[in-house]
């Protein structure tokens, strides 16, 4: 096994917002919605971007018991990889995502709900929202 020429370093919560929704109605739930936007900003010369991820959970009404905000980013580096702009797009969101996967579920947690663990995602399509049943 040889390491990857596609680095990540110290990914970081930039802003976290969770609010349980007190006049939820378990009769309006359907699921939870989960949507996703990405901002890549290009460091010299195709060998280094700042990826950014926002993931929102649910909204902040009476259809969800709660709503969440999760914006998370770090550093990619190129080391010589010839794709490294599919890569930013495809592998860094769902690095990231990964990252905050377990935050999300601890913190859901401690609102007393059973822990939300979000589902793997692909990035490679250009739908940026998806439903997720509770069962």
């Amino acid at each position: 096994m040889k390491k990857s020429k596609f680095q990540f370093q110290n990914p970081r919560i930039s802003s976290f917002l969770i609010n349980e929704n007190k006049d939820f109605d378990n009769e309006n739930f359907g699921g939870f919605s989960i949507s996703t936007n990405m901002d890549i900003q290009k460091i010299e010369d195709n060998k280094e971007a700042k990826v950014s991820l926002t993931i929102k959970i649910g909204d902040n009404n009476d259809q969800y018991p709660f709503f969440m905000i999760v914006e998370t980013y770090s550093l990619f580096k190129n080391d010589g990889a010839d794709n490294f702009n599919e890569l930013l797009k495809v592998n860094a969101p769902a690095l990231l995502l990964s990252n905050v996967r377990p935050i999300i579920a601890l913190m859901t947690s401690q609102l007393g709900f059973k822990p939300f663990y979000i589902p793997f995602m692909n990035f490679t399509s250009s739908n940026d929202e998806i439903q997720k049943d509770t069962n």
